[in-house]
């Protein structure tokens, strides 16, 4: 897609000074999503590592900065991919509609935010009652089937 202008008629990308300034506000944190964009669960394990390696130096050397959360492409991973990330990155995201699920792993859950008027809907009382009773059901039911 990058190969032709299409990228600039559709959906224009931010430059790097943009992509820059944002880091520099420290409101925004900036995250990879692979060099390639590859599914990486049907990818070699050399060409995983250069999907990890390479996008985090190329971002660290355009922002002056650390870059330290990795978003998987098509939610494609497995223990194996989230171990090899998890070397190189703080914190590790998936797309989906839940929030923090498996966090003691690593592993976070975007919050499916489109589509809602307002950022801070994301925190409601009503979606964190709802996260922390899904969460302590799953310990529970943890605890239970180790018994």
């Amino acid at each position: 897609m990058m190969e032709s202008d299409n990228f600039k008629r559709i959906v224009p990308f931010c430059t790097w000074s943009e992509i820059k300034e944002m880091s520099e506000s420290k409101l925004v944190k900036i995250a990879s999503h692979g060099h390639k964009h590859l599914r990486l669960q049907a990818t070699s394990d050399d060409e995983i590592d250069k999907e990890l390696n390479l996008s985090k130096k190329i971002i660290e050397s355009k922002i002056s900065d650390t870059c330290d959360i990795f978003v998987y492409p098509y939610y494609s991973f497995n223990d194996k991919i989230l171990n090899k990330t998890l070397k190189l990155y703080k914190y590790c995201f998936a797309s989906g509609g839940i929030m923090n699920y498996k966090i003691e792993s690593g592993l976070i859950y975007r919050v499916s935010a489109d589509g809602m008027p307002e950022g801070d809907k994301v925190f409601s009382k009503k979606r964190l009652l709802g996260y922390f009773h899904g969460a302590l059901k799953n310990k529970v039911m943890k605890i239970i089937s180790k018994q």
